[in-house]
């Protein structure tokens, strides 16, 4: 539970979706980190005698079952291995704990055993009982001496001050640095129920992926004998004495003409554990010469015994040979569905050994399928997305699965889109402008629906959230409750001022579509929303035709008739019925509305005793008056607010123009009115207003 919650938590993910690249990666980062430490546990050469193996062992203790008393005199259980007949170690009486007694190993992610060779340059089986993966790098023997060279010649400070520092089993080097001085080194993972052998004066090392269990023991076969001569020196040394001095008895048995491996089960490090001493039976022979068999056995005229048996060969045969072509094509991966009926098709064929391998190598390869299947299920439906980097991982994993695996192509699918997405946003994030809310407001709903953790979608949502809070904070700013307008409506110039405006129709008639959006009469596209200088110049186009358009209308209003009488006549006012008395007319369409539609002009904010010329009693329907009209302080606040924001607003660049425009309209009265022609009226006003309050 420790180790699972450990590796969890570093990861942020469950034990089993971590990618072995990722954790790889990972584990060497922190080798060559200087400041980062991380501190696990490793449960390493535990002696089996004292804790029990893994294997099953006829010692009396307790009765094994037929399955178990199989095993435990199986070459394969590394309690027998190293005692074989033929085997070195068997001269050896006594019991040499992790030579002859196999060890045990208890890992967790990280855990390590670093770069060594066996003692006295002997073979070693290891074998993973259950848990997560073990990654192995080994490096031949011919090799041994360059990798200490290397050694020594990068860190020659260590091997000054303990020059056995290889045998300590305290030294690791990433195998790419070994590999750059040119060392050969291979590499595996070795997954649960498999063996791993290394050979003689083999360089090796490795970590636990995960929470794991294995166990290990040397064995020597006859060919061990030659370069244990050669070793002898190494382990005779001063500085390292012998671990294991009875290996130095001497053997009345001529080891150099004994045969080789004569009891240790072939296809060493490629055979299951549950494959019998013996190997594998032969392949039947090909269907072509079966069936040949059987027709020429058919015009015998007579039954004879080995028709039957030629008949189970003959199924065998083709089955074999239908799961060979669909595995072995180089063409396509096998679909899970084909892998299934293969499988059904064989429970149906007469077993024999080559049948029996066979069928474990496609139920193994479906198990594996189905579960990396799962895996990108999980993927695909979290609710805690991954990263680019370990869908990556896992797919590139999945491609080594000989099989057409539908989800891990959709994972890789919605990774390819997610690398788009991630290209798109650096696109727009490093354009010339800052980018524009719609397309920011687009990129973030992609993002959220890909199955991908995306870290720029963040950042998207906060632009996008800030630009909305802007949004909002002008529009309570300029819009009135209730407004049918937008706010670029109201920030744009009113293009079709000189018009029976659409707007108004919409208002009094009710008829919707007439209209259209301001920022559409100024001729602005979507594209062109997206263009500061085309806003700006649309603007401006904008200004002039308002201007045109107000004079026209201010024409046309003062010659419209006098207050109508009340009675029977055309409709009035926005509710269309006929004129009644004590309507209102406003002061720039000049139209007449009930009292009763609108709202009443608010007077000033004055003490009751003002004159009544004082009052600002000016009447604007709600037409005229399209939006609430605030300070220019209060606008100068919005601007600042806007310079802060990273995306752009056509409401917050139609607001620049806006502000500007009412600065020179500003400065252009302010010399108006310090004019001679004014500024003379003016005092006479004031002295004016002075003797009326006097």
């Amino acid at each position: 539970e420790m180790a699972d919650s450990f590796k969890a938590d570093y990861f942020n993910m469950p034990v089993h979706m971590v990618p072995t690249e990722l954790v790889e990666k990972e584990f060497w980062r922190l080798v060559n980190s200087i400041e980062e430490d991380v501190t696990v546990e490793y449960g390493a050469d535990i002696h089996s005698k004292e804790f029990g193996s893994g294997f099953p062992i006829s010692d009396g203790k307790r009765k094994l079952s037929p399955e178990e008393e199989e095993y435990a005199g199986s070459g394969w259980n590394l309690n027998v291995m190293p005692v074989l007949k033929q085997s070195v170690l068997c001269h050896i009486n006594a019991d040499i704990s992790g030579m002859k007694v196999p060890w045990l190993y208890v890992g967790m992610v990280f855990s390590a055993f670093c770069w060594h060779i066996e003692d006295h340059w002997s073979y070693s089986i290891n074998y993973l009982h259950w848990g997560e993966p073990k990654t192995w790098y080994g490096v031949p023997s011919f090799a041994a001496e360059h990798l200490e060279e290397v050694m020594k010649k990068l860190t020659p400070e260590l091997f000054e001050s303990q020059p056995d520092l290889l045998h300590q089993l305290v030294t690791l080097m990433n195998p790419n640095t070994l590999m750059a001085h040119g060392v050969p080194v291979v590499r595996t993972n070795q997954c649960a129920g498999e063996f791993v052998i290394t050979f003689p004066r083999a360089y090796h090392s490795g970590f636990n992926q995960g929470y794991n269990f294995a166990e290990a023991v040397n064995f020597c076969t006859a060919d061990w004998v030659s370069p244990q001569k050669m070793g002898a020196n190494t382990f005779i040394c001063p500085q390292t004495q012998c671990k294991h001095p009875q290996i130095w008895a001497t053997c009345p048995l001529n080891l150099e003409q004994a045969p080789l491996h004569s009891e240790i089960p072939p296809n060493l490090g490629q055979t299951p554990l549950t494959t019998p001493p013996g190997g594998p039976g032969a392949a039947p022979p090909a269907p072509g010469a079966l069936r040949g068999l059987l027709e020429r056995g058919a015009r015998l005229g007579v039954e004879v015994p080995e028709g039957r048996r030629l008949e189970r060969q003959l199924a065998q045969a083709a089955w074999l040979e239908e799961v060979t072509a669909t595995l072995r094509s180089p063409r396509a991966r096998v679909p899970l569905p084909v892998m299934r009926g293969l499988i059904q098709a064989g429970r149906t064929v007469a077993p024999s050994p080559a049948v029996d391998v066979a069928m474990a190598e496609l139920q193994e390869l479906l198990t594996i399928a189905q579960r990396w299947e799962e895996k990108a299920q999980m993927c695909l439906e979290a609710r805690q997305k991954h990263p680019p980097a370990t869908l990556a991982a896992i797919i590139k994993e999945a491609e080594n699965i000989p099989a057409l695996l539908p989800n891990i192509q959709a994972l890789k699918e919605a990774l390819a889109k997610a690398r788009a997405w991630i290209a798109d946003v650096e696109e727009i994030q490093n354009g010339d402008h800052y980018p524009c809310l719609d397309d920011l407001e687009g990129l973030v709903a992609v993002g959220r629906d890909l199955p991908v953790r995306l870290e720029e979608l963040r950042q998207l949502e906060v632009q996008v959230g800030t630009a909305h809070s802007w949004r909002d904070k002008a529009s309570r700013t300029f819009l009135k409750k209730n407004s049918c307008y937008t706010l670029l409506e109201v920030l744009c110039p009113c293009a079709d001022a000189g018009s029976d405006s659409s707007k108004r129709l919409k208002w009094r008639q009710e008829q919707p579509g007439l209209y259209k959006l301001d920022a559409e009469s100024l001729g602005l596209s979507a594209q062109d929303l997206r263009d500061p200088g085309a806003v700006i110049v649309a603007f401006k186009e904008g200004e002039q035709k308002e201007k045109e358009g107000m004079l026209r209308l201010r024409h046309a209003n003062s010659q419209k008739p006098a207050p109508p009488a009340p009675g029977p006549g055309p409709p009035s006012c926005v509710c269309g019925q006929p004129p009644t008395p004590g309507m209102l007319q406003c002061q720039l369409c000049r139209d007449w509305f009930h009292a009763s539609c609108v709202a009443w002009p608010r007077l000033a904010s004055q003490k009751p005793s003002a004159p009544w010329w004082e009052w600002d009693a000016k009447f604007l329907c709600p037409l005229c008056q399209r939006s609430r009209r605030p300070r220019l302080e209060t606008i100068l606040a919005l601007l600042v607010a806007l310079q802060k924001l990273p995306v752009r607003l056509p409401e917050g660049e139609a607001l620049q123009c806006l502000t500007e425009r009412a600065i020179t309209w500003q400065d252009r009265a302010r010399r108006l009115l310090a004019s001679p022609e004014l500024a003379a009226p003016l005092e006479r006003l004031a002295a004016l207003r002075h003797r009326l309050h006097g």
